[in-house]
C-alpha cells in the first residue's frame, strides 16, 4: 500500500526513497484519456516528502526517461511535460528549480526527436 511504502521510505531514508523513485510509476492517465497524463499520486507524495533530496530527484529523472518502444518519442515525452507542470510550483525550492530544469530538458529532447523523426520520414537519416 501507499502508506506502507512511504513508512518504509521514512524508516530507511538513506536508500529507500531513491529506490522507490527509480521504480514506481512516474505518470498516470488523468481521467479516461490515456494521452492525458499526470504525475502518479504515489510518486507525487514521494516527491512531496523526499523531493529535497538530490538522489530522489535523480532517480525520478532516470525513471522518467526510461521507456520501451513507442511510435514517437517526441509525442511520448510531450505528455511528460504537462504532467510535470505542477512541480514547477512545488513548495520545496529544490523541487521547483529541478522541475524548471527538467522542463527545459524535455523541451530540448522533444525538439531533437521531432527533427530526427522528420529526417527519418524524409529518408535523410
Amino acid at each position: 500500500s501507499e502508506e506502507t511504502l512511504l513508512a518504509w521510505c521514512h524508516a530507511h531514508p538513506d536508500q529507500a526513497p531513491a529506490f522507490a523513485a527509480s521504480c514506481l510509476p512516474v505518470l498516470a492517465a488523468a481521467g479516461g484519456d490515456p494521452g492525458d497524463r499526470r504525475l502518479h499520486p504515489v510518486m507525487s507524495r514521494l516527491i512531496d516528502e523526499f523531493g529535497e533530496r538530490a538522489d530522489v530527484r535523480e532517480a525520478f529523472e532516470t525513471n522518467l526517461f526510461t521507456t520501451g518502444p513507442v511510435s514517437s518519442l517526441a509525442d511520448h515525452n510531450a505528455g511528460h511535460e504537462a504532467a510535470l507542470e505542477p512541480l514547477r510550483g512545488h513548495g520545496t525550492p529544490e523541487v521547483r528549480r529541478w522541475a524548471r530544469r527538467l522542463s527545459r530538458k524535455l523541451r530540448q529532447l522533444i525538439a531533437h526527436e521531432r527533427t530526427y523523426e522528420e529526417e527519418h520520414i524524409a529518408g535523410l537519416e
